[in-house]
């Protein structure tokens, strides 16, 4: 089952008694156990609580605890970490596999492979799988989770990072546990609102978007605002090195991009074919690529080889250099 369905089974007091979570997304786990805390009225000291890692797990405090009753309560909380690192007998994990009832044994299971689940409890588990959430139950949540801390945001906003932490980029390692650090870091500040140059100013920009945003000033020979934009990236306390490379790549992927299209090269095979990794970049240099001519991509992938060239075989001053690319591009 999933987030939803596990807990629909806990508020209607129909929770398996042994559950293995497994999945990306960790913070739904951790989350979902709270809630089961609450359920149970358990706090951090509780007699009916316990939680061990498999590597250190004491196994005589481990079965006192699975074979005693709950203390005044209906039922107690086992919570086990690294389970499959966990040295027991068959013996020991068929104790397990049969416990009472009245003891709840959550496993956390993340990334850990099928087959090294111990097999004695491999038929008495529920496997609850924590995936990855959907664009609006992620706005939702990051709604939720400001208006907690007190802050107020706007859909825009919410956009704005959830774009930037690229959640829904295909091959995407972001997970909640990033997102929440994040929220944190920007709620942390007096302000009550979250407004774009907060965010722009505490999560930063990708190298990535910085190049797409220099790109974008160039087509639109907008000298202030490229100027503005390589500032702010050197503001940062970033590297200036990797941007000539960057731009002379963009404009070879342009160059490609603006051949196959007029072949009729079909979308889904672009990324592919462009050596591109993430969805936000085709889709930024298809909006470049219509934009220019593939004559005009062609003379400024030349401008860039040759500034490049320079920069490889003459001393030069990164920043003198890379300012005057940016001037050339804009001719």
């Amino acid at each position: 089952m999933d987030y939803r369905e596990a807990l629909r089974t806990l508020q209607a007091a129909r929770l398996p008694s042994q559950l293995w979570f497994e999945g990306q997304e960790r913070y739904l786990t951790d989350d979902f156990i709270d809630k089961i805390k609450d359920h149970l009225k358990l706090s951090g000291d509780d007699f009916n609580l316990l939680s061990v890692e498999g590597k250190t797990v004491n196994r005589e405090s481990l079965f006192d605890f699975v074979l005693s009753p709950p203390l005044f309560s209906d039922q107690k909380l086992l919570i086990v970490s690294q389970p499959d690192e966990m040295t027991l007998s068959d013996e020991e994990w068929r104790m397990l596999a049969g416990a009472d009832e009245s003891l709840i044994i959550c496993y956390i299971g993340h990334d850990i492979p099928k087959n090294k689940i111990p097999k004695p409890i491999r038929n008495t588990i529920t496997k609850v799988s924590m995936g990855r959430i959907n664009r609006s139950d992620m706005q939702k949540w990051i709604s939720k989770q400001f208006r907690l801390r007190g802050k107020r945001i706007s859909l825009d906003q919410i956009t704005r990072i959830i774009d930037r932490s690229r959640y829904f980029e295909s091959k995407s390692s972001t997970d909640l546990l990033f997102l929440i650090q994040e929220i944190e870091k920007l709620a942390a500040t007096e302000e009550e609102i979250i407004t774009a140059e907060r965010i722009d100013r505490l999560l930063g920009r990708p190298m990535e978007e910085n190049i797409f945003l220099l790109l974008d000033h160039i087509i639109d020979k907008d000298t202030h605002r490229t100027f503005m934009t390589l500032q702010e990236y050197i503001a940062s306390g970033a590297n200036l090195y990797p941007i000539l490379p960057m731009l002379t790549r963009n404009y070879y992927q342009l160059h490609m991009l603006k051949k196959l299209q007029a072949v009729g090269f079909p979308y889904n095979a672009l990324a592919e074919r462009l050596g591109i990794r993430y969805d936000f970049i085709l889709r930024r240099l298809i909006a470049s690529a219509n934009r220019l001519t593939l004559a005009r991509i062609q003379q400024d992938l030349n401008t860039c080889l040759e500034y490049e060239k320079i920069s490889k075989s003459e001393s030069v001053q990164v920043r003198d250099h890379l300012e005057n690319l940016l001037l050339a591009l804009m001719q």
